[in-house]
């Protein structure tokens, strides 16, 4: 058989071929080994040996071994294979683990990237969870080999709910406040803001306040009427008392001694008690309502209107009608007339307050609030009686349209309710 034996003599390499027998002879050297010339004694010595045999640390076996990899005493141990081999020389192996990549194309170091937690190959080689992609978050991360973030940057989130465009909302707007579409519309409130993350306002409007201290509610509470924050947040009636106009007061209710209508034409029957209120058979009506405030004592605060309704007729949707003083007596509205004048008197002069009626308010009471210049002509008139005049406002066309309180002598609730101190 044909033999190779490599000598080293300072930098030359000599390549020896020798035909021998089967059994080597007993100065030869071990087959494949490398052995260095040691300077002239004739001696051979394996690579870090000291004497003609090999010594501690030597390889006298081939170079193709996973502890002597193509070099002498280089040890081939790619992580995460299996089937790792040196056959040529060269350290190899078959497959990666389950779960492992060579992304470096280096077997030597075997399948040295695990896919579901490394950030620059997430899934797959080159692949990498990239941040210019996944934005406004803290700590980009490999989860499950998808690519993920420990958490949201501060004013921002992920309201499309998709991990790889990151936290694309900002949630400091009055859209997006705090929490992806929580808006922030306080009621009743001037200048609402989110700068901070938080809902804010600028103040309160009207006659409201923010009595729960919660800004992303706004101004909650009507301090005009409630009697726990009356005039002011946290301001409480004494019981059986009521807030009206902010001021804590007792109620007294009267109820309507006179009713009926005055048709445009100028004519009135005081014996009739039909409250029709707009238009019919294309003559205009307007109503009237006398209260006694006989025995009233105090003062008046506030004032309404409770109004039954007990008929409408329209094609509208709703009317609309308003309230008035009425400057005629209360003995001349109440008996038989003709005058145009006191037609126009119950539609015209200071207006007290308008309201809505629809169809579905039939049988309905509705509350009407009287303004301050109802209250002062409710003060002036203590003692005696207090009259007003009601108006359809929106009549359209010839076509039959009105409101009616009342058709004749039925019981209705027709009432006027003061506050008083």
């Amino acid at each position: 058989m044909l033999r190779y034996y490599f000598r080293t003599a300072g930098s030359l390499l000599t390549l020896f071929i020798a035909a021998c027998s089967v059994a080597n002879a007993p100065d030869d050297p071990v087959p494949g080994s490398i052995v260095t010339n040691s300077g002239g004694s004739g001696g051979s010595q394996s690579a870090g040996g000291s004497g003609a045999d090999a010594g501690a640390g030597g390889c006298e076996g081939p170079l193709s071994t996973l502890d002597d990899c193509g070099e002498c005493g280089k040890k081939c141990e790619p992580t995460n294979v299996s089937g790792a081999t040196c056959e040529t020389g060269t350290c190899a192996f078959d497959d990666c683990e389950t779960g492992f990549q060579n992304c470096d194309s280096d077997a030597s170091n075997g399948c040295e990237s695990e896919a579901a937690i490394d950030v620059a190959h997430c899934g797959g080689c080159d692949m990498p969870c990239d941040m210019g992609q996944i934005q406004n978050v803290e700590n980009v991360t490999c989860d499950v080999g998808a690519c993920s973030y420990d958490a949201c940057q501060a004013l921002f989130s992920d309201c499309d709910v998709n991990v790889s465009n990151g936290c694309e909302t900002s949630i400091n707007t009055l859209d997006d406040c705090g929490r992806c579409g929580t808006k922030c519309e306080p009621a009743n409130a001037a200048a609402p803001s989110c700068s901070s993350g938080t809902c804010e306002h600028g103040g309160c409007t009207g006659s409201f306040g923010d009595c729960d201290n919660n800004a992303a509610n706004g101004c909650e509470t009507d301090v005009d009427s409630d009697t726990n924050h009356c005039g002011s947040c946290g301001k409480v009636c004494p019981q059986s008392t009521i807030c009206t106009m902010g001021v804590c007061s007792v109620e007294i209710t009267k109820n309507a001694v006179d009713r009926g209508w005055w048709r445009s034409d100028g004519s009135h029957s005081a014996d009739n008690n039909n409250t029709a209120t707009g238009q019919s058979a294309m003559l205009l009506y307007n109503s009237y309502f006398i209260f006694d405030l006989a025995g009233v004592n105090g003062t008046v605060v506030s004032a309404k209107l409770k109004m039954e309704i007990e008929n409408y007729t329209s094609t509208d949707n709703s009317e609309s009608l308003s309230v008035w003083d009425v400057s005629t007596k209360a003995a001349t509205l109440e008996a038989d007339g003709n005058s145009t004048a006191i037609f126009q008197d119950l539609m015209t002069g200071q207006n007290y307050g308008s309201f809505l009626v629809k169809s579905a308010d039939v049988g309905k009471v509705l509350d009407i609030p009287l303004n301050a210049q109802a209250v002062s002509k409710i003060k002036a008139a203590l003692g005696g009686k207090f009259s007003v005049g009601l108006h359809v406002d929106t009549i359209g066309g010839t076509a039959t349209q009105y409101v009616r309180f009342s058709m004749g002598e039925e019981a209705r609730t027709h009432q006027l309710v003061l506050g008083m101190q």
